[in-house]
Parts: C-alpha cells; structure tokens; sequence
C-alpha cells in the first residue's frame, strides 16, 4: 500500500483564514473565532488591512464578561495584537482576571483551563514566579494533574498546560508535573 503525504502551507491556511475575515472584522461571527484567529494569525504576523478590521470589531465588543477564559481570551488575543490589555478602550481586562483570584486560583476551582490562562497572560504582563498569584495558581494547575501526566485527560488542556508550566521551572513540582506530562 502506498501511503500519499500531503503537505501543509502555513501561507495557504493564513491566506485563507484571512480571506475568511467577515466585513464587521470579525471571523466566524463570533467573539470566540475571532480571537483565536487573532491569536493564531498574529504567530506569522498579521496583514494591517485585517488587523485594523479587526480591532474595530474588538472595540465593537469591548467589556468584560461573566466569563473569566472570555476575559483571558480577549486579553491572549489584544497582545497578539500588540495592544494593552490593562487599557483596551478604557477596558482593563487584566484587571478583571486578578479580580477572580481567590487567593488559591483563578475563577472556577473546579475547571483548570482558566487558571492556566491566567497564567499565560499574567507571564506576558509583567507577573513572575514570586507574584503569589503565579506561585499559587502554579501549585493548583500542579494539583490537577492526573496520575498518567495529563490534565482532563486532553491533549489541548495538557499541551497549554505544559506551556504556561514552562514560563516557571524554577518553581517547587513544576519540573516533575513536565516530565510526567511530557510522557503522556
């Protein structure tokens, strides 16, 4: 049996997603796949026709939400632009992620997805591993690692996981919770 690879173009899927860009500057329609598009486009640098279309949909949407991974998410996405989520349009964005830290982690104690997106932004914000709200939610991602290295048994949520972990190998378990997520 002959096995075809096909090959994939970085350009092509970026001149696609690009192409993709609704009129309102959003891709989707939505808050969501904007962002992640943001996020996701700006790792090859992004065309200023589709950034500026963009931005002005952000500002379109521009308020903190219910929903603390939105607020981590929009924040992700607003420094892949290279603008300032403590000021976005007189939205602080960052504000509102250390808002819902309880002093242990990040928004809901019973998802792990949100404090390491706290993390991830946090790192690119100024925090490091003496801030406590680094050291602590470090330690919570830490706790919810299941036993065969990966977190809710996901390759996403272990991959990010394994990413915002890396910002902070000096810190106690991290190198341990890598290895073990490494195997996985």
């Amino acid at each position: 049996s002959v096995v075809v690879q096909k090959s994939f173009s970085v350009a092509n899927a970026i001149s696609y997603i690009e192409s993709s860009q609704d009129s309102n500057g959003s891709f989707g329609g939505s808050e969501l796949y904007t962002d992640w598009a943001l996020i996701g486009l700006s790792a090859k640098g992004i065309d200023s026709t589709v950034k500026n279309k963009a931005l002005e949909y952000l500002r379109s949407k521009n308020k903190i939400r219910s929903n603390l991974t939105d607020n981590e998410r929009r924040a992700m996405a607003l420094l892949a632009l290279g603008e300032n989520p403590y000021e976005f349009d007189g939205t602080n964005y960052i504000e509102a992620i250390i808002k819902s830290f309880d002093s242990t982690q990040f928004g809901d104690s019973s998802l792990v997805n949100d404090d390491i997106f706290a993390v991830l932004v946090l790192a690119k914000v100024g925090y490091n591993e003496s801030d406590i709200e680094i050291k602590n939610a470090v330690e919570f991602i830490i706790s919810k690692q299941k036993s065969n290295g990966s977190w809710e048994d996901s390759i996403d949520i272990t991959g990010a996981s394994l990413q915002a972990l890396s910002l902070y190998n000096n810190l106690p378990g991290v190198s341990n919770s890598m290895n073990l997520a490494s195997n996985y």
